[in-house]
């Protein structure tokens, strides 16, 4: 594995030294785009978004391409107007024994990215960091929404290394008042977390560890990556998205709720429970998500997984 990783390094240096055009954000009124040279790689929506006035959101990735242009993520869509693109968020959030809000459903719930900044990384990658406050309409001080959480998100994103993209999520939440937990839906299922709306087609497989995983109603249990790839590239062709749960994680690996259709995909951390958020100590999370063309064998997706979780 050393070796594989080795390889895989001096191939990623080499290519990051003969580039011309390193990542780049581009900002708009709404966010920001990150591109790779002259494509986009996604959006950052940064200003609140909602349709017709309803499911309001923000501090989500979409849309988010694959390495042929085409488009891998869906907002809004019709059989749940609340998913968005790759997003993190929570259904249960309480401040002191008082449930505030349902930052899944949108409800009771808001984000105001009040800094967003780009950081040039080490072998041409590009950082997007930003500073989000988490409000709820039922949290009130002197009769003003008042921040309960403050984020501090980092996206890292690679430059294509052998067909495969590399994007990183350093996730932490700092509790600004006592008695914060986030959780997951109060159901069996427990599903919430880090999470990724991407098009489900016919013939899409789901692989885990080197073997094919059947999605079930219920959280399953598998590797600590979830790839899920099938013919939404370009021209109908192959296409995927693996997710990856860092080994830093809480409750490492995290179980998958998983979807054939009509549905996200999400690691489920942590479930049904939930679980507080110190003042004193943040909350953080790592997760990174592989872009590439083929299925779960690929040789070169394989060798960039051992990388993220070694």
């Amino acid at each position: 594995m050393f070796i594989k990783f080795l390889l895989l390094f001096v191939v990623f240096t080499a290519a990051s030294t003969l580039r011309s055009q390193p990542i780049a954000m581009e900002t708009t009124k709404d966010g920001a785009w990150i591109k790779d040279g002259s494509q986009k790689v996604f959006f950052y929506q940064k200003v609140s978004k909602s349709l017709n006035g309803k499911y309001s959101r923000s501090n989500y990735l979409h849309p988010v391409f694959g390495l042929d242009g085409e488009i891998l993520t869906e907002d809004f869509p019709a059989d749940h107007f609340h998913h968005r693109g790759i997003f993190w968020t929570w259904h249960q959030l309480w401040c002191d024994n008082v449930r505030i809000g349902d930052p899944w459903m949108c409800e009771n719930f808001s984000q105001e990215v009040t800094e967003m900044s780009f950081n040039k990384g080490e072998h041409s990658t590009g950082i997007l960091s930003v500073k989000v406050l988490w409000k709820s309409p039922r949290w009130l001080k002197n009769g003003v929404q008042s921040a309960v959480i403050l984020e501090n998100t980092k996206i890292a994103t690679f430059p294509v290394v052998s067909g495969c993209r590399r994007i990183d999520f350093r996730i932490e939440l700092n509790a600004l008042e006592n008695g914060i937990r986030i959780g997951g839906s109060e159901d069996e299922k427990g599903y919430s977390g880090f999470s990724v709306r991407i098009p489900l087609v016919q013939g899409m497989k789901f692989t885990s560890s080197g073997e094919e995983v059947i999605p079930q109603n219920l959280a399953v249990t598998a590797g600590p990556e979830m790839d899920i790839s099938g013919p939404v590239g370009k021209d109908g062709k192959m296409a995927g998205i693996m997710m990856v749960c860092h080994l830093s994680n809480p409750d490492f690996p995290e179980k998958w709720i998983i979807r054939k259709e009509r549905s996200m995909q999400n690691c489920a951390w942590p479930g049904n429970r939930t679980v507080e958020i110190l003042k004193s100590k943040p909350l953080i999370l790592n997760y990174s998500v592989i872009i590439h063309r083929g299925g779960a064998d690929n040789g070169e997706l394989q060798s960039i997984l051992d990388s993220v979780l070694h």
